[in-house]
């Protein structure tokens, strides 16, 4: 009896998103401007129709301004920017935030997350990322003190005083 056989390969094409977020520095202090860049790759073979960034800025910010090109949603601390046709690639855009708490050894974490649609529009499964990146608010502790070289002195004399500063923050 005479066989064949025949196959055939599919090729599965879907973006892949993860977002990845850093800050510019592990240390700020009040009325430091402080940098976040949220990275959002698609490592997968086919371009997402929608990608969503969501982003909760902490208390302790106050957002300044972003280099997306597009306006953020605002709803509360959460700051939303809508990305349409992301190619395969590395993305990415910086958000400005000005320390506004006036506290001191205060570790601040901000999370972002992100979800998006296959090329057809259609939620995938498994689309969700996030991260979240921390730094911490320190602030000056400025100690003087100023000491004279005598106890007591008399008119004439001449008083030297010397002038010691600390920054122990």
């Amino acid at each position: 009896m005479p066989s064949s056989s025949d196959y055939a390969t599919t090729l599965v094409v879907r973006p892949l998103i993860t977002v990845q977020k850093t800050v510019s520095s592990v240390v700020a202090e009040p009325g430091d401007t402080v940098i976040y860049t949220i990275y959002y790759n698609n490592t997968g073979n086919g371009t997402a129709a929608d990608v969503w960034i969501n982003d909760t800025l902490p208390a302790e910010v106050s957002y300044q301004s972003d280099t997306s090109g597009y306006i953020p949603s605002i709803s509360g601390g959460t700051y939303s920017w809508q990305f349409h046709d992301v190619a395969p690639g590395s993305h990415s855009f910086q958000i400005y935030v000005l320390v506004v708490a006036n506290v001191d050894n205060l570790s601040v974490t901000n999370n972002v997350l992100s979800n998006y649609t296959g090329s057809n529009h259609q939620p995938l499964v498994n689309s969700e990322s996030s991260d979240t990146a921390t730094f911490t608010i320190v602030r000056p502790v400025i100690t003087v003190e100023k000491i004279v070289n005598a106890a007591t002195a008399y008119p004439g004399d001449t008083l030297t005083y010397t002038i010691y500063y600390n920054n122990t923050g």
